[in-house]
């Protein structure tokens, strides 16, 4: 489809947004021939844009994203439309400012917004790390990822070092602090506190930690973490790292030295809820930690079918599961956060394989559901969420399930359709919204206690605890600004 339009070099490259966005009836984004995504604001003199230049038009749909009680989208264009303006944040940003914008990074409290020139803009709670004014000279560029904890960032540039801002106690680098200006890989994120896999030698890696000094490892533990790391994995408040021996070693919050890790043969790290699993050479599951919620990784009653064929893990807040080679499906755990501190294992059982086999499964207050390769929902034990009988004659043709921390359940079909099932005050009822869910949604996000979700017209809808989108908003994604 070619679409001849005159645009004057010093005019804005809106009409040729909407012209674009007429002929294709989608949202787009347009891209020049030398691949860079064009700017609806900019000229075509700021653009560089020879007289003759052919754009590409490209379908891109909004992308949601999500922190404790509010939702962002990131349209194709590089601009961000942001949808709960009226939430309690002391740092903003204006529709203006966020332009460029490769990704977005959600901590609980704040937003950043990645640019395409690796640059970094953040708004929300100040001391949240809503606020980056204080470390702003280092995030003008190189930035290629953002890790958030509750209430801090932590920024990883090309040249391996790395910025951090936030609430003064989660941000505090401590003995860190030289580590952090070069070789640093990989960077996560436990309770309030960072951790990082550092490159140190030849083809050696090793760990250091920063934040909250509550979850810092101890000196026996530090000197664990000087070489041999293959993989560090975090859990709520936790970290495990597996090293070269097959060994784990493990730190976190007060509670986490009480559960000691397993001693060798493990070959990958999972975390379930605030725990860990891990898998052995012969797909054997092994389990620790769990801090103050220890059924996350107590396996009572499942030893004789946790000695090999474990293929998949799946995590939830309080309990686990883990499919067999042979379809078996494993689950363990307890139901709510009363039955984890009393070290519950109501929910330890071995299902039976799902027909059509195995596609997701999502965990969240005992609950298990099962989506199979068939488009069919399963529920497996005998925790029934709220509201699941009413539709589960219609959960089928499904390809894609979701949930939020309130314990609703989403199930989008593959005309698009959504089904909302589970809490209602997080979103398990949509009646507001039902005519916007009947067909046409290509994505879905989810916050604690709402859902969000991108429609094929590149409009969003959103219900439970959340800020209704308004006309103004939808007008901001219809446009090409």
């Amino acid at each position: 489809m070619l679409c001849e339009l005159a645009v004057g070099v010093d005019a804005q490259l809106r009409s040729a947004y909407r012209a674009a966005e007429k002929e294709v009836r989608k949202p787009i984004r347009l891209v020049a021939a030398d691949g860079r995504i064009l700017d609806a604001r900019a000229t075509v003199a700021i653009q560089q844009l020879a007289d003759g230049s052919t754009l590409t038009a490209v379908v891109a749909f909004p992308k949601l994203f999500a922190n404790a009680d509010s939702f962002v989208a990131l349209k194709g264009n590089g601009t961000v439309v942001q949808l709960a303006p009226d939430l309690p944040f002391d740092t903003v940003v204006t529709c203006e400012q966020l332009t460029n914008i490769k990704e977005v990074f959600p901590g609980s409290f704040a937003f950043a917004a990645l640019t395409h020139a690796g640059g970094v803009i953040t708004w929300g709670q100040t001391n949240m790390g809503g606020s980056s004014a204080a470390v702003q000279d280092q995030l003008r560029t190189d930035v290629v990822t953002i890790v958030a904890t509750t209430g801090a960032f932590s920024a990883l540039k090309s040249d391996g070092s790395v910025v951090v801002w936030g609430d003064r106690t989660e941000s505090d680098l401590g003995e860190a602090r030289d580590d952090l200006r070069s070789g640093i890989l990989e960077i996560y994120a436990a309770g309030s506190s960072f951790a990082a896999v550092k490159a140190c030698g030849d083809d050696d890696r090793r760990v250091v930690a920063w934040g909250d000094r509550f979850f810092m490892p101890s000196e026996a533990v530090k000197t664990q973490l000087t070489d041999g790391a293959v993989q560090l994995c975090s859990s709520w408040e936790d970290y495990s790292v597996l090293k070269r021996d097959g060994s784990v070693v493990c730190w976190g919050s007060l509670f986490s030295c009480q559960y000691q890790p397993p001693g060798r043969d493990v070959v990958s790290i999972h975390p379930v809820g605030g725990a860990f699993v891990g898998l052995t050479k012969a797909g054997g599951l092994l389990a620790w930690g769990g801090s103050i919620w220890p059924s996350a990784s107590d396996l009572s009653g499942l030893e004789q079918h946790t000695a090999g064929g474990v293929v998949r893990i799946f995590s939830g807040r309080y309990a686990g599961a883990a499919e067999k080679e042979n379809g078996q499906i494993l689950t363990w755990g307890a139901k709510g956060f009363g039955g984890m501190h009393n070290g519950s294992t109501e929910c330890n059982a071995l299902h039976p394989p799902i027909e059509g086999g195995l596609r997701d499964l999502l965990i969240h207050d005992g609950v298990f559901l099962a989506l199979s390769n068939l488009g069919t929902v399963h529920l497996l034990g005998t925790h029934q969420p709220a509201g699941y009988d009413a539709v589960k004659h219609r959960l089928h043709s499904v390809c894609d399930i979701y949930q939020n921390t309130s314990g609703a359940f989403a199930a989008r079909t593959d005309q698009g359709a959504i089904i909302c099932w589970g809490s209602d005050y997080g979103g398990g009822f949509s009646r507001d919204v039902a005519k916007q869910l009947q067909e046409g949604i290509v994505q879905v996000c989810s916050s604690r206690m709402a859902f969000g979700a991108v429609t094929s017209k590149g409009t969003v809808v959103t219900w439970g605890r959340v800020c209704r989108v308004t006309a103004r908003m939808q007008a901001l994604f219809r446009s090409g600004i």
